[in-house]
């Protein structure tokens, strides 16, 4: 679970417009990115990271006010602790103004319920970004995703709306999606979307 410089800059993008708020986070954040990458992210959003460690600081600087950690374990300092492969309690129903999953779903048998608990935690207005490898990752985990699974499950029908993609490699896009729709992932990268939970809905 990481954060790389294609998703820092979709983040940054976003946070243009609403910051993070209060915020959920699928695991801690490593930092992984090149010395270069890490000083081209300093000159463009004054944040300075170290190459291997937390991307905490970055979160802050794009606006989150408090930020929480979901893991199994309190290995990276998680303060709560959830297994994924079940539904999480409705006490942490729409309470995040941003969940953030940079890599975790993929690894989680149980794809269904682990998306849902992400959607659930979203309160009305706020937003779930989702970073994920969409192809050539054989061995990474149970999973790989294309853009229809999400456009599918994060449709108005479920609350969501204001959908935004890129599927990126390394440091440029490969195709963008500006709206719902088609597209054809056809080569290796990482999906990173964005969408905003428009209304509170019942699944």
């Amino acid at each position: 679970m990481g954060l790389d410089h294609s998703i820092a800059k979709f983040l940054f993008e976003r946070s243009k417009s609403a910051p993070l708020g209060r915020a959920l986070i699928l695991g801690r954040q490593n930092v992984y990115m090149t010395p270069s990458e890490v000083e081209d992210v300093r000159v463009w959003s004054g944040v300075s990271l170290r190459v291997g460690g937390f991307a905490d600081d970055f979160f802050r600087a794009l606006g989150a006010t408090e930020i929480s950690f979901l893991d199994r374990s309190r290995h990276e300092g998680a303060d709560i602790l959830h297994d994924l492969n079940r539904p999480i309690a409705t006490n942490f129903h729409a309470q995040f103004d941003s969940v953030l999953d940079g890599g975790t779903l993929e690894h989680v048998f149980n794809l269904p319920v682990a998306l849902k608990t992400c959607m659930e935690a979203v309160k009305k207005g706020g937003r779930l970004f989702i970073f994920s490898p969409a192809n050539s990752m054989m061995g990474h985990g149970f999973y790989q995703f294309t853009p229809e699974l999400f456009y599918r499950c994060l449709a108005p029908a479920y609350g969501f709306d204001s959908a935004r993609w890129d599927l990126v490699r390394g440091q440029g896009p490969l195709r963008r999606w500006r709206s719902r729709g088609g597209g054809n992932a056809e080569a290796s990268g990482t999906l990173c979307f964005g969408a905003t939970r428009e209304y509170q809905t019942y699944f």
